[in-house]
């Protein structure tokens, strides 16, 4: 019991991290198959805008000039994978 109160504010910190990685990835899934718009331009790597929230995203095809609309076809780690339309 010692032990947790020592650590209660690492263990609350270590709680609020995953919370906030868990609810990033549902958002990411949730986005699947939809439209979005690009915010940079996509070499492959840059940013989308999707419901009013900015995503890093993976050009699944290459170079995608900024402004194009774009289909969320995938979701990794770290990017939304697009595709242009």
């Amino acid at each position: 019991m010692e032990w947790i109160l020592k650590n209660l504010p690492l263990l609350i910190f270590v709680f609020v991290v995953i919370s906030i990685v868990r609810s990033t990835m549902r958002a990411r899934e949730a986005a699947l198959e939809n439209k979005a718009d690009t915010v940079t331009t996509l070499a492959p790597t840059g940013y989308v805008m999707l419901d009013g929230r900015r995503y890093e995203a993976r050009s699944q095809s290459g170079l995608i000039a900024r402004g194009a609309t774009v289909r969320v076809v995938g979701v990794d780690s770290f990017h939304l994978i697009v595709s242009q339309l």
